[in-house]
């Protein structure tokens, strides 16, 4: 391990060993207590610097933004207007930065304080815990990084076309289809496949029960593992396949 603590067995899954213990916005105790966590509370471990863990920042910590850069959207979400926005442990302008936003990115917005907005701690949010306060746990931590939230999309930019009612099917081995079209309107969870298949490498989950193949576009990563709504039609295939193709018109998240 070099000097500041940095090796390759990063992340991983840190627990307190003694708490409550202060999470802090820098490597030292003249940084500001953004949470406490109590024995067993168990957190991300990024890196280490010297005597400190750096960790992704609680859910329960304390982030602000300033609210001159965030246009508001439905259900508490925020879309970042400007460039390299600063996370903040506090809502003032001296306060230590945890984080930086880019244009585009999103926050979900908790309260509003004076011209700041207090926000849960997005992706790129970091803070510090003494190492003398934590053990590691376990090496299995990708599933627990927290991800940037999907970016809001301009609903104007894309057309609206027709849709029927929304649709649902039981899984059978194969579904065949016709070499017409059907409109489809489609609510569920954006998942990756574990294999191609076909022009598709994502699919909606409906239900334990239902989903449709959703055809490669440009970005549709960025809606991973999130709630969606998709507009679009479903595809005529030649090969048979376990769910429905679908080619997507309109994508949205449900928020």
């Amino acid at each position: 391990m070099a000097a500041n603590g940095m090796c390759a067995d990063f992340p991983f899954l840190g627990e307190v060993t003694k708490g409550p213990v202060n999470v802090r916005a820098g490597a030292n105790t003249n940084f500001e207590a953004v949470d406490k966590l109590m024995q067993g509370a168990q957190v991300v471990v990024l890196a280490k610097s010297y005597e400190w863990y750096k960790i992704q920042m609680p859910s329960s910590a304390a982030a602000y933004v300033r609210s001159t850069y965030i246009m508001e959207h439905g259900n508490n979400m925020g879309e970042v207007t400007g460039s390299n926005l600063n996370v903040r442990a506090k809502a003032d302008g001296n306060a230590s930065v945890v984080g930086q936003l880019g244009k585009g990115d999103v926050v979900k917005l908790l309260a509003k304080v004076n011209d700041w907005w207090k926000v849960e701690p997005p992706a790129v949010a970091v803070a510090w815990v003494h190492a003398d306060f934590m053990r590691k746990k376990s090496s299995q931590v990708a599933h627990l990084m927290r991800k940037p939230l999907a970016p809001v999309l301009d609903e104007h930019k894309a057309p609206v076309p027709v849709v029927a009612a929304v649709v649902t099917r039981a899984p059978a081995p194969t579904v065949k289809r016709t070499t017409s079209t059907t409109s489809v309107e489609i609510q569920g969870k954006l998942e990756l496949l574990p294999a191609h298949v076909q022009d598709a490498h994502y699919q909606v989950v409906v239900s334990a029960l239902t989903a449709y193949y959703i055809q490669d576009v440009p970005g549709l990563e960025r809606f991973n593992k999130a709630m969606v709504h998709i507009e679009g039609i479903v595809l005529p295939e030649d090969k048979p396949t376990l769910y429905p193709l679908v080619q997507v018109k309109k994508i949205s998240l449900v928020l």
